[in-house]
C-alpha cells in the first residue's frame, strides 16, 4: 500500500501517513412491512458540463428493479465538501505550473466558507504538503512549494487521498478529489484497477479530473491519459474535462465549483422492501442533460 509524504512538520512531524483501509457506508434496507421516505443526492449538467438548477419535482423520475418510485420532493441545496487537490508536479509540468496554480488559488478563494481543502503536491510519490483547511493562505504555501521534476505517480495519489477522505472526512457532506495533470501515470506503485477499486470501497469519493495539453505527448498517449482521465471520473461519479489550453483551467475549475455548489436532494417513498442500491434518478423532461447520483438512498 502507498504511503502519504509530509513537507510539513507541523502538520505530521516525521510520521509516515499509511494508506489506510476503505469502509463503504451501506444503506439499511426499508422493511417489507413499511416502507420510510428516502433521499438519494444527485447532480445536473448539461452538454457542456455546466450544473443546471432549475429543475422541480415533476422533472425527475425516480425508478428501482424497473419500477417507477414516488418522489416527495426535490431541493437544491449546497452540501458542505471536504476537497483535495492533486496537483502534478512531474517534470513535464514545468511550463504549466505558474498559470495552473494561480487558477487553483482562484478556486481556493471562490470556495464555499463551509468547505475545507487539502493540498498533494505529487511526482514520483505524493506529498501532503496541506491537510484540511479552511485558510487560503496555506493553499497559497503549498501552491508555492510545487517544484516540477522527476516521475508521474498518479494513481498512487488518487488512492493516497481517498484513504485520507475517508479517515477525515467523517462530517464533510461531501468527499471530492480534483486532480490535474498533464501526463500518464509512470512511477505509481498500484494500478488503475487497483485505484478504481478503491475508490469503489469508498462509495463516497468523488473524482474530479483535469487533463492539460502536453506539447510533446504523442497522439496514443493523449488518447490513453483521455481514457484513464474518463476512468477515473465516471467511475466515481464525477466529471473529467480534457484541455486544449491551459489557460482554460480556470474554466474547468468553475464549472466543477458549480457542481459541488448544486446538489439535489430527491426524496422518494419505495413502494416495495426491497435494496434501494438499485435505485437510479432521471430528468425526463430535458433530453440534453446528465444526471449523476451521489452515493446511496439514505433512509428520513
Amino acid at each position: 500500500m502507498h504511503v502519504f509524504t509530509t513537507r510539513l512538520k507541523t502538520f505530521l512531524g516525521c510520521t509516515v501517513f499509511l494508506f489506510l483501509a476503505l469502509h463503504a457506508a451501506g444503506a439499511q434496507d426499508a422493511s417489507p412491512q413499511q416502507s420510510k421516505a428516502v433521499s438519494l443526492n444527485v447532480i445536473v449538467t448539461d452538454r457542456e458540463e455546466r450544473a443546471v438548477a432549475d429543475l422541480k419535482v415533476a422533472d425527475f423520475t425516480v425508478e428501482e428493479n424497473g419500477a417507477a418510485q414516488q418522489i416527495v420532493s426535490s431541493n437544491l441545496v449546497e452540501v458542505p465538501a471536504c476537497i483535495g487537490i492533486l496537483l502534478d508536479n512531474s517534470g513535464s509540468m514545468r511550463g504549466l505550473l505558474h498559470p495552473v496554480t494561480s487558477a487553483i488559488f482562484d478556486f481556493a478563494k471562490a470556495n464555499t466558507p463551509a468547505n475545507e481543502i487539502f493540498l498533494v503536491n505529487f511526482n514520483v510519490e505524493p506529498y501532503l504538503d496541506v491537510n484540511l483547511t479552511k485558510d487560503i493562505k496555506r493553499i497559497r504555501e503549498g501552491l508555492d512549494r510545487a517544484k516540477a521534476e522527476h516521475g508521474t505517480a498518479l494513481y498512487d495519489a488518487v488512492m493516497a487521498a481517498t484513504a485520507h477522505l475517508v479517515k477525515h472526512g467523517a462530517g464533510c457532506g461531501q468527499r471530492i478529489i480534483i486532480l490535474v495533470t498533464d501526463g500518464e501515470d509512470n512511477s505509481s506503485r498500484e494500478s488503475l484497477a487497483q485505484t478504481i477499486s478503491a475508490l469503489h470501497t469508498a462509495a463516497n469519493v468523488r473524482v474530479y479530473a483535469v487533463g492539460l495539453p502536453y506539447e510533446k505527448a504523442t497522439a496514443r498517449e493523449t488518447g490513453r491519459l483521455r481514457r484513464v482521465l474518463a476512468a477515473l471520473a465516471s467511475e466515481s461519479g464525477g466529471t473529467d474535462f480534457f484541455l486544449s489550453s491551459v489557460k482554460d483551467t480556470d474554466k474547468a475549475l468553475a464549472k466543477i465549483t458549480d457542481q459541488i455548489r448544486n446538489q439535489y436532494v430527491i426524496t422518494f417513498v419505495p413502494n416495495n422492501g426491497q435494496s434501494r442500491t438499485a435505485a437510479t434518478v432521471k430528468v425526463t423532461t430535458r433530453k440534453d442533460l446528465k444526471v449523476r447520483t451521489m452515493g446511496r438512498p439514505v433512509e428520513r
